[in-house]
C-alpha cells in the first residue's frame, strides 16, 4: 500500500510541477495507468495529498534534526548549518516556483505555516549550545533569528521570487543560512 501511495505522490508532484494547483487527479490517474477509484482509496482529495506531503516532510525534517543535534562529531556551527539546510525527499522533487499557486487552498497553507513554525526546537537548542560553548555570540536573540529565518523561508514561496533570483529553493535557503550564520562581511 505504501508503494502505491508513493507512486501517486510522485506523479502528483510531477503534475504539480507543470500545472501548479490546477492539476487534476484525472491526469495523475491517467499517467499512472491507475483508476481514480484506486487513488481515492489512498487519498480522499487533492488537499489530502498536499497535507500528506507536508506531514511526511515535517516528520523527515524533525528526525534529521534530531540525528544531527545528537551527533557529537559536529560543532555547534556545523549542526546549525546542517539542521537549517535539510533537504527532504519531496523537496528534491517539487518545483518551488509553483508553490504560490496553492495560496487558494487555506487548509494546505495553514498546515505549511504550522510545519514551518514547529520545526525550530533543535535550532533553539543548537544556538543555545553555541552560546554556551562560545561558538555563537552571547548577545544573540534566538527568537529574532528564528523569526528572520522562518519568515525568509516562507517568503521564498511567493510568486516568481525564486526565478527572479535565479535560484532553486534549496540554493536560496543555503545562501540565506550561510549569510545569517557566517555573516556578510569578509573577515
Amino acid at each position: 500500500m505504501k508503494d502505491v501511495r508513493e507512486k501517486i505522490v510522485a506523479e502528483f508532484i510531477a503534475q504539480f510541477n507543470v500545472k501548479g494547483e490546477k492539476l487534476t487527479l484525472d491526469e495523475v490517474s491517467k499517467n499512472l495507468h491507475m483508476s481514480k477509484k484506486t487513488i481515492y482509496t489512498q487519498f480522499r482529495s487533492k488537499n489530502e495529498i498536499y497535507l500528506y506531503i507536508i506531514d511526511r516532510s515535517s516528520e523527515f525534517i524533525f528526525k534529521r534534526q534530531q540525528e544531527i543535534y545528537e551527533n557529537k562529531e559536529y560543532s555547534s556551527e556545523e549542526k546549525l548549518l546542517k539542521i537549517l539546510t535539510i533537504e527532504t525527499p519531496y523537496g528534491k522533487m517539487i518545483n518551488f516556483n509553483k508553490i504560490f499557486s496553492i495560496n487558494t487552498l487555506p487548509e494546505v497553507i495553514e498546515r505549511l505555516h504550522e510545519a514551518y513554525s514547529s520545526q525550530w526546537d533543535y535550532v533553539r537548542k543548537t544556538i543555545s549550545d553555541g552560546i554556551a560553548d562560545g561558538t555563537i555570540r552571547p548577545d544573540v536573540n534566538i527568537e529574532l533569528i528564528i523569526e528572520v529565518l522562518a519568515s525568509s523561508m516562507l517568503a521564498l514561496y511567493n510568486k516568481d521570487r525564486l526565478s527572479t533570483m535565479n535560484l532553486t529553493y534549496d540554493e536560496a535557503v543555503v545562501n540565506l543560512v550561510d549569510y545569517l550564520v557566517k555573516g556578510l562581511v569578509v573577515r
